[in-house]
């Protein structure tokens, strides 16, 4: 796992915290983490969410303040595979 690199305006502002407008966000994982997960938790790349994962629980976490949100786009995209 990778973490998520920002090319362009457009990907910055769309993952740009929207409590204190950090671009230190990282996306949130759900489900059983294998050592690659886990690895990338421990480097601050992605934050795990838990086993379990409701269709509203916040998929993106900003590093600087802590906040967590939903993001749109993941949003709709859980709502059309479910």
């Amino acid at each position: 796992m990778s973490t998520i690199e920002i090319n362009t305006p457009t990907e910055a502002r769309r993952f740009a915290c929207p409590d204190c407008r950090s671009g230190a966000t990282v996306q949130i994982i759900y489900g059983v983490p294998d050592d690659v997960l886990r690895a990338a938790a421990d480097e601050g790349d992605v934050v795990l969410g838990g086993w379990l994962t409701e269709i509203d629980a916040p998929t993106r976490h900003c590093r600087a303040c802590g906040s967590e949100w939903v993001d749109a786009d993941e949003y709709v995209e859980r709502l059309h595979s479910s």
